[in-house]
């Protein structure tokens, strides 16, 4: 399937996986599926790197811009210059500027020769020096030194930074030639009285090189340079910042050079921006800086600046073990630092990275934050401790200590103990209670117990009086909980049903609490439902509606009884919800004989009872549903009924009355016959079912059609005479915008291959009323790839066929032609159109618009075929198909230059005048436009 799109990096993490012919038709076809060409060459093998570059550079106009990274394993100088050329045009913009993050990644005499075009071809920068001169850090040294030697003497010191940026990043991407280090240190020293602008500038670009090009003989340098900066009086954050990143970054050069000045930034800065060395250095520089590293940290410990030294443990990581002594370092700034935090983020540290140190360290670093009543910082080292290790036992009974304290951090404190170590805490339970009843307060104590230790839960559920840390004893207290209850014995059942009772009966007592307490009552086990049964006949409307509510919910029945006195009263319409339950278990003549004693006055009762017959399933059911449409019913009510009526398809009577519902007065009633479920319907039935629902459609109320017509993309009706399809192509012709949408919808969805005759005649049908004809195109036409087959085959019709006899219509053709046809085909159609003189000004404006839908790849073809033609309008289209062709990402090839030339002396003014106000960049253009 050549024409299926993929998804964008679909095989970017099985790259490794393909094999060559794979690999080949992808990158043929769409590379950017596979992810960047860096990340894919780095991923296979040597002779798949091949395949890869010849089959990217054998199809380069199809991505052009994607393997940059490739054309370094191109040998072959014929084809390597073809690709550098279609390349360079792909990724220019409009001003024929290419990034400079583009340029790097070429190979250095390509990335030499683009330079020397954007210093001295491109028009477009000969007037924004700063954008040119960044080009020059491409060029050997003293080419580029050439080219800024101007820039650099300039009075403006935004011009100087640029230039100076641009010249000292060129060691950076020549590491592999170090020789123009040292010409550039110098320079850097040179101008050691710059402005603190440019001095950044300059030492940002130092900072950008490859840590390798960093080597013990450029220290004294670097250190001179680094001095000079500490020294400036108007050296800012932001300069100082990258000196130390240029110094961290120079570190692994000389570990004996750079430790002491850190030590310098450190004390002359007051602070440092990243002391996060390991990050910057392998495994043999750690080992190698070792002794520099830890008298770096003694001297840091020494005079108490525990930030800068976790810094530095934290980027080492488990390296931390190649610096001998470095943790007794950590351990003594933890232990007489004044600032819980950095205790608490060293001791993490010592978890994570020196586990025995950490646990034998523990016990005293835990008396002392006792001894400070650092009860937060304990429970902040507990919850970061890893959670496939145990907690030391120091630190669960130090949470034990926090815990029965009762101050603010001990629900933490009882939470951690509870999900790390519930066996303490299933322990200490006892005395924590014991000490404080009011504990009972805290979330994880009162759950714990509702689920684990019910011993423990009894003298709490009567809502007694409780003082303590949590409570003022000026009130009763009743548990909150919801659920569970077959926990409880039936003396704690009872005991909390009594409490929930009683507060019940308190009339100053909220609505939410009142409802809430009536809810759990229900849910109680082992519990009596007196009280709740009694709430039915409560004063209060919120109360009893509650209670009516969940009296069907107790589990042994208790609430039956008291719902079908219900039933007598005004309280029939809440009491009949709750039956349903209570019915379920009974037999469906008792069930019969229950319902037919209920007043059927309120909508509301009569519609559950209509519900429940339907779902008895009996003879006698049936009955009395029939008889129930024979009497005048609300339409709620009536509606019901045909929903009961669903479980007696197969009846003849049931029949009846949807066609009486379909032909009635009502549209609402008429419209539910759409509700009907279709996948239980034999064959016969089925046809009868499209009927009914073509007689929907046939009413004259647009709200009942325009309902069903939305929803006749879901019906699971099969329609096998394609009476129901028929008459929603039907209302095509419609006065109403909506309904026209909707019958489009419907038919685009329910349509197969063989309706196609019958779509054809039906959309010949609409072509008069102009109106209803655009809108259902506008619902009909989507983009080429998301469209199924029979509806794309309809839109072919419509531009082939239907369309075809008028030539106002010559709008709609184009915008039909260019979703349904090949793009060849288009422009073949395109080409009749002009030539038939059917290309007026819309039809020529929907064309152009029409070419953005093509393929890219396409456009070369399409265009080439449009510009043949003898038709002015239709090489019109032509230009507009070279513009998409030229595009950034694709660019101004010699053939697309070519090509404008032809266009803009083309004898036609209409194509010669916009083909002369398509602007290439300048340089690229040979003739001037015109002659």
């Amino acid at each position: 399937h050549p024409t299926t799109p993929i998804p964008h990096l679909l095989f970017a993490k099985a790259v490794a996986s393909l094999d060559a012919e794979g690999l080949a038709w992808l990158v043929e076809r769409d590379p950017t599926v596979l992810g960047s060409a860096k990340d894919v060459v780095e991923e296979v093998t040597e002779p798949l790197r091949r395949t890869v570059t010849e089959a990217w550079s054998a199809a380069v106009d199809t991505s052009p811009a994607w393997g940059t990274e490739l054309m370094a394993q191109l040998q072959d100088p014929a084809v390597r210059e073809h690709v550098f050329q279609r390349w360079s045009a792909a990724v220019r913009n409009r001003d024929g500027v290419i990034p400079l993050g583009h340029l790097e990644r070429l190979p250095v005499d390509l990335r030499e020769r683009e330079a020397r075009r954007h210093l001295h071809e491109v028009v477009a920068l000969g007037t924004r020096a700063e954008a040119r001169f960044v080009y020059a850090r491409l060029l050997p040294w003293d080419e580029a030194l050439g080219e800024l030697r101007g820039a650099l003497g300039h009075p403006d010191a935004g011009m100087r930074g640029a230039a100076l940026g641009s010249l000292l990043a060129l060691p950076g991407l020549r590491p592999d030639e170090p020789a123009w280090m040292a010409p550039a240190l110098a320079m850097v020293l040179a101008r050691k009285n710059e402005q603190d602008p440019v001095r950044g500038t300059m030492l940002q670009a130092l900072a950008e090189w490859p840590r390798r090009m960093w080597k013990a003989e450029h220290t004294e340098a670097l250190g001179r340079i680094l001095r000079d900066a500490l020294d400036a009086a108007d050296l800012s954050s932001s300069t100082a910042q990258v000196a130390e990143r240029l110094l961290v970054r120079a570190f692994g050069a000389d570990p004996a050079w750079g430790a002491p000045w850190l030590g310098t930034f450190l004390k002359e800065r007051g602070h440092l921006q990243d002391a996060g060395l390991g990050h910057r250095l392998k495994d043999e520089e750690v080992r190698r800086a070792a002794p520099y590293l830890l008298a770096l940290a003694k001297g840091w410990a020494e005079r108490e600046r525990g930030g800068p030294l976790l810094q530095l443990a934290a980027s080492l990581g488990k390296r931390a073990a190649l610096v001998p002594g470095l943790s007794e370092w950590l351990v003594s700034v933890r232990d007489a630092t004044p600032d819980g935090r950095l205790a608490v983020a060293l001791s993490q540290w010592l978890s994570k990275e020196d586990r025995p140190r950490f646990e034998a360290t523990l016990a005293g670093a835990l008396r002392r934050w006792r001894d400070r009543g650092w009860d937060d910082e304990v429970v902040a080292l507990a919850l970061r401790e890893p959670r496939d290790v145990p907690l030391h036992r120091e630190l669960v009974a130090e949470l034990e200590r926090v815990a029965l304290r009762l101050g603010k951090p001990s629900a933490n404190a009882l939470w951690l103990l509870r999900s790390r170590a519930w066996e303490d805490f299933d322990r200490m339970l006892p005395t924590l209670l014991k000490r404080d009843e009011s504990a009972i307060a805290i979330p994880v104590v009162r759950e714990y117990l509702h689920r684990r230790r019910q011993d423990l839960l009894g003298p709490f559920l009567a809502a007694p009086v409780i003082t303590g840390q949590f409570a003022t004893g000026a009130t009763h207290w009743l548990l909150p909980f919801d659920s569970g209850f077959f926990r409880w014995t039936a003396e704690q059942n009872r005991a909390y049903s009594r409490a929930l009772s009683k507060l019940c009966e308190d009339l100053e007592r909220d609505t939410p609490t009142l409802l809430l307490a009536v809810t759990r009552l229900a849910a109680l086990d082992w519990a009596p439902m007196d009280a709740l049964q009694a709430m039915a006949d409560d004063a209060r409307p919120a109360v009893q509606e509650r209670a009516l509510r969940v009296l069907a919910r107790c589990d042994q029945g208790q609430g039956v009884p008291t719902l079908l006195k219900c039933l007598e009263d005004k309280r029939a319409r809440i009491a009949i919800y709750g039956l349903r339950r209570a019915f379920n278990g009974m037999p469906p003549a008792r069930v019969l004989a229950l319902l037919a004693d209920v007043p059927l006055s309120k909508v509301t009762v009569a519609k559950e009872v209509v519900r429940l017959l339907g779902e008895l399933r009996s003879e006698a059911a049936y009955a009395r549903l029939l008889e129930l449409d024979a009497l005048p019913l609300h339409r709620d009510v009536r509606i019901a009924l045909l929903r009961a009526l669903w479980d007696h398809l197969d009846r003849e009577p049931t029949w009846a009355v949807f066609e009486h519902a379909v032909t009635g007065e009502d549209a609402i009633m008429a419209s539910r016959v759409g509700d009907i479920p279709a996948d239980r319907l034999t064959e016969a039935l089925d046809a009868r079912l499209c009927a009914l629902l073509a007689k929907v459609l046939a009413r004259p109320e647009p709200d009942a059609r325009i309902t069903l017509l939305q929803r006749a993309a879901w019906l699971q009706v099969k329609d096998r005479e394609r009476v129901f399809l028929a008459a929603c192509g039907a209302r095509l012709v419609s006065p109403f915008d909506d309904e026209v949408r909707a019958a489009m919808g419907a038919l685009v969805h329910r349509s197969d291959e063989h309706d196609l005759p019958l779509m054809a005649r039906m959309l010949e049908a609409v072509v008069d009323d102009r109106r209803a004809l655009a809108v259902a195109l506008e619902s009909l036409l989507q983009p080429r790839e998301r469209m199924r087959p029979v509806p794309l085959r309809t839109v072919r019709l419509l531009a082939e066929e239907v369309l075809t006899h008028d030539p106002r219509l010559a709008t709609l053709r184009v915008r039909c032609a260019v979703i349904a046809l090949e793009p060849e085909d288009f422009a073949s159609h395109l080409d009749a159109l002009g030539k038939a003189g059917w290309l007026h000004a819309d039809a020529l404006m929907a064309a152009q618009v029409a070419v953005a839908q093509l393929p890219v790849e396409s456009l070369r073809a399409v265009g080439a075929r449009l510009g043949a033609s003898s038709s002015p309008e239709v090489r019109r289209v032509a230009v507009q198909c070279l513009v998409r062709d030229a595009q950034e990402g694709r660019g101004w090839t010699p053939e697309r230059l070519e090509t404008l030339a032809a266009l803009q002396r083309d004898d036609s003014p209409l194509v010669a005048g916009a083909a002369q106000f398509v602007f290439p960049p300048r340089e690229v253009v040979k003739t001037p436009p015109g002659e």
